[in-house]
């Protein structure tokens, strides 16, 4: 799931956008079905460059994208959650596409008599069948990863959550507690407002309006709960000056990688 930059850290993902890399998954998968088309025209020496770009290049988004967002954001609550289907969806795609990959590889390995004779097979029509089955598989589990992460509405039920607290704060005397500001986290992935400046002892209140995020503080000063499902908020009063830049582990990074954001907190007028 890819604007392509270097990176100095691989717990850091590239700054690619999801939608560029699903869309590079899918040219990929395409990529791959010329390269069987050209076996069967016997053309195999340019099926071979092809399909072994595509392996090898694939490597990228999985080291640098792919695997930093999932260690974050998925793998630590996926065994506690496989009834939701964020996380479900999310941990077949990772399983058959890491299966995919290093499957791909070994064919590669063989095709490249870079392996012992032993662990060498000679039916490779079966094998790279399997392979690109496995390839498109791959890439339709991607799909509904991006359906489920980006794509999916949420529940009118969580919306009416929303409603309901926000009418019950209003209610609320502003003598019994410290004056609050809202931040909302929005459909397309983005702290709003980016970057908020507040007096020391406001409270800020993040407010889920779709999809799955975090909050986490880039110096690990906070951290929301795992993942805020639509509907749902997270609070925390600033009592020191100083700024405070933060980021979604689904879909930013830290130092303002995409969805981020700053709060600067002043002294008190």
């Amino acid at each position: 799931m890819i604007t392509a930059t270097a990176t100095d850290n691989c717990n850091r993902p590239i700054a690619m956008t999801p939608t560029t890399n699903l869309t590079i998954q899918i040219l990929m998968g395409v990529v791959l079905l010329v390269g069987m088309m050209l076996a069967r025209q016997k053309k195999y020496t340019a099926h071979g460059i092809c399909q072994s770009l595509v392996v090898v290049l694939n490597l990228i988004p999985i080291l640098f994208f792919m695997v930093p967002v999932f260690h974050r954001g998925v793998q630590p609550r996926l065994f506690q959650n496989l009834s939701n289907p964020f996380y479900l969806v999310s941990g077949l795609h990772a399983f058959v596409g890491t299966v995919a990959e290093l499957f791909a590889l070994y064919i590669l390995l063989v095709g490249w008599k870079l392996l012992p004779s032993a662990l060498r097979f000679e039916n490779y029509k079966k094998f790279m069948r399997t392979g690109l089955g496995l390839w498109w598989l791959t890439i339709l589990l991607g799909v509904g990863t991006y359906y489920v992460w980006y794509l999916k509405p949420a529940a009118k039920s969580t919306v009416s959550t929303t409603q309901q607290t926000t009418n019950t704060n209003a209610n609320t005397s502003s003598e019994s507690k410290p004056k609050e500001v809202v931040v909302e986290l929005t459909g397309d992935n983005q702290f709003s407002p980016k970057e908020l400046k507040i007096e020391v002892g406001t409270t800020v209140v993040w407010k889920n309006l779709s999809g799955h995020h975090n909050i986490i503080a880039d110096d690990s000063s906070f951290e929301s709960p795992p993942d805020l499902e639509a509907g749902n908020e997270y609070k925390r009063t600033f009592d020191k000056e100083g700024t405070y830049k933060y980021f979604c582990a689904f879909h930013g990074g830290p130092s303002g990688e995409r969805m981020s954001g700053t709060i600067i907190v002043t002294p008190k007028k």
